[in-house]
C-alpha cells in the first residue's frame, strides 16, 4: 500500500481492505516495514496499533505494535533522515528479508498488506526509497495500491507516482469531482480505480 504523499490515508485504507477481506477470510495480516514517529509510551496512537485493531485483535500491547515493523524511528522524518538522528544504519536487505519472512508465514488463502511509509519515492534507507519494496517483492506477484487524496500539487504527485511503478488499483481517498476526471484524463496506462 503506497501514497502519494504522507497523511494521504494509507492506513485508514488499509484498515478498511483488512474489515472486508477479514469478513470473509480470517487469515490476513498486515505489517509496515518502517515506522517514523511511534513513541513507546504512545503506542496506542501509531498506525501499527489502528491496522491491528482493524485485524480484530482487541487491546493491542507495545510488543503486538513493535512487531509489525523491522525499524521503528522515533522522529516523525522520512525514514532515512530520522535514522541518522538515532545512529541507526537502515539495511535495506533487512526490510526486503522482514517483508518475505511474513509473507512466507501468511497462509495460502490469506492476504498480506504492507503498508509503506510516506510517499511512492520517500527514502527507506540510505540509497533506496519506498516504491523498492515492491520492485524487491516481485517475485511475489505483489497487488500494488496507490492511494491519493486531492491537494495542491495531488494530480503531479499521483502521475509521477503512476509512472514509478504500475499499480493495479488507484484509491482517491476525499474524492473531489474535478481531481478524479483530471487525474483518468492523464493516467498512464489503464488502472482500476475506487473512490471513498
Amino acid at each position: 500500500m503506497y501514497g502519494i504523499n504522507t497523511e494521504v490515508g494509507k492506513t485508514y485504507t488499509t484498515q478498511a481492505f483488512l474489515k472486508e477481506v477479514n469478513g470473509k477470510i480470517k487469515e490476513n495480516f498486515a505489517i509496515k516495514p518502517i515506522i517514523s514517529g511511534l513513541i513507546n509510551s504512545e503506542y496506542h496512537l501509531s498506525d501499527n496499533y489502528k491496522l491491528l485493531q482493524a485485524l480484530g485483535i482487541q487491546n493491542p500491547t507495545l510488543q503486538d505494535v513493535l512487531a509489525l515493523s523491522c525499524y521503528l524511528l522515533k522522529k516523525p522524518l522520512s525514514p532515512d533522515i530520522a535514522s541518522w538522528y538515532e545512529g541507526i544504519n537502515i539495511e535495506f536487505h533487512k526490510i526486503i528479508n522482514f517483508c518475505k519472512e511474513w509473507i512466507e508465514k501468511t497462509p495460502q488463502f490469506g492476504k498480506i498488506f504492507i503498508e509503506t511509509a510516506g510517499g511512492v519515492c520517500s527514502p527507506c534507507s540510505n540509497y533506496h526509497t519506498m516504491i523498492d519494496i515492491s520492485k524487491a517483492l516481485w517475485e511475489y506477484n505483489p497487488y500494488t495500491i496507490l492511494v491519493a487524496m486531492p491537494y495542491l500539487g495531488a494530480i503531479s504527485h499521483t502521475i509521477s507516482a503512476l509512472n514509478m511503478l504500475k499499480f493495479d488499483l488507484l484509491i482517491i481517498n476525499k474524492t473531489e469531482a474535478n481531481f478524479v476526471k483530471s487525474i483518468k484524463n492523464h493516467l498512464p496506462y489503464p488502472i482500476d480505480i475506487i473512490e471513498l
